[in-house]
């Protein structure tokens, strides 16, 4: 019994030309990483989310504290010039940057360093921070006052 590798002596055989063709040779590779589910695409998506949604997190609890805190101190939360050469960009952003100073980890993530449509710094979202905020104090009020 002959095996595939002896057809016609092994010099002409189609399956020996074929192996050592660069289509086999992706399809070894494609093969290899669909049964390796660590480098599945759907897994490093899925890490890449993971890691984005864990950074808008942290930008988000940062805005939330800093508009807390300044709503709790009663300061204005936008200043006059809040563009990135300013020396005072405003209570809300210098804040932010104070945060940063202390934490690398928020340094990583917020102001300059976060992705452009992702820095929760905008007026209308520190508008709806405080929204949120004041209807939780409502709500906190009426509780305590009763119907």
């Amino acid at each position: 019994m002959r095996t595939w590798k002896k057809v016609n002596d092994g010099k002409k055989c189609a399956f020996l030309k074929h192996i050592g063709c660069s289509q086999h040779r992706n399809g070894i590779t494609f093969e290899e990483n669909l049964i390796n589910q660590a480098r599945h695409i759907e897994n490093i998506i899925l890490k890449q989310n993971k890691a984005q949604i864990l950074k808008n997190h942290l930008q988000l609890q940062a805005s939330i504290d800093t508009v807390r805190w300044l709503t709790f101190q009663a300061c204005a939360l936008q200043g006059h010039d809040e563009t990135p050469n300013s020396k005072n960009r405003g209570n809300f952003l210098q804040l932010l940057k104070l945060l940063a100073s202390y934490n690398d980890e928020d340094a990583n993530v917020i102001l300059e360093n976060a992705l452009y449509n992702s820095k929760y710094t905008s007026g209308d979202i520190q508008k709806e921070i405080l929204s949120i905020i004041a209807n939780k104090v409502r709500k906190h009020i009426r509780s305590e006052v009763g119907d």
